[in-house]
């Protein structure tokens, strides 16, 4: 019952990862591109295009198409198709029999792409509606950690990368760090970092609680032996290392 009820979601969700409401006009032609490619194309690199297709449906189905960056690495695929699908309109049209044919097809395509374009320039440029603290909570604490003056070689161990990148310092990964089958104590935690030369651990309670649900006790933990807590907003905690 749970495969019927994904392989269900999997058809509803189609537009979203076929039809790419993010390309706007050019996302209409990518299914009658990819019909028209695939029915043109030799039988092997045919069937190498459908593989490719259902491999693409498998990735972005466990993803739950939750975030559009995934559908990036077949975006070389969907743009190909997008044009292949422009060939369903004809070079030139006539609108009378008494008047000559005029271009269709060049028109159309320069309209979907400056419509595109135009969109997302303004999506990029028009501020956020209902910004929430959370939506911008490892930037800030990214640029706390950066106020502190870390060492230009320090480390910081976490889940995701984007507060280490943000306050200048080496990310590493926690599952470098801890063993994701392992429970930990707090007498274990700061000598694990240690021995992988981090000076900082960040907890994101968006991410870390997924990846390493043995640590999941650190979202309420305040200062424990060898760690002591100096930041924690909006879901991100952030713990200095001692020496």
């Amino acid at each position: 019952m749970e495969l019927v009820r994904a392989a269900i979601d999997n058809l509803l969700h189609f537009p979203d990862w076929m039809l790419l409401p993010q390309l706007q006009l050019l996302a209409l032609f990518v299914i009658p591109g990819l019909f028209l490619w695939f029915r043109r194309a030799p039988t092997a690199f045919g069937a190498a295009g459908w593989c490719g297709l259902a491999v693409l449906a498998t990735y972005t189905w466990h993803f739950r198409f939750a975030d559009g960056r995934y559908l990036l690495f077949p975006m070389p695929l969907i743009v190909v198709a997008a044009l292949s699908g422009l060939a369903v309109i004809p070079h030139r049209i006539r609108l009378l029999p008494a008047l000559p044919k005029i271009p269709l097809r060049g028109p159309i395509l320069f309209l979907a792409v400056a419509a595109t374009f135009g969109y997302a320039a303004y999506s990029q440029i028009r501020p956020k509606d209902n910004i929430k603290p959370k939506d911008v909570a490892q930037y800030r604490a990214g640029l706390w950690l950066a106020e502190q003056k870390p060492g230009r070689y320090e480390r910081a161990a976490s889940s995701r990368m984007t507060v280490a990148y943000y306050a200048g310092v080496f990310p590493v990964d926690m599952r470098r760090v801890f063993d994701v089958d392992a429970p930990y104590t707090k007498d274990q935690v700061a000598p694990a970092l240690r021995q992988s030369n981090c000076q900082w651990l960040v907890w994101l309670d968006i991410n870390s609680k997924n990846d390493h649900p043995q640590l999941a006790w650190l979202a309420t933990e305040q200062s424990f032996p060898g760690c002591d807590l100096v930041y924690r907003r909006d879901g991100v905690s952030i713990w200095k290392v001692h020496p």
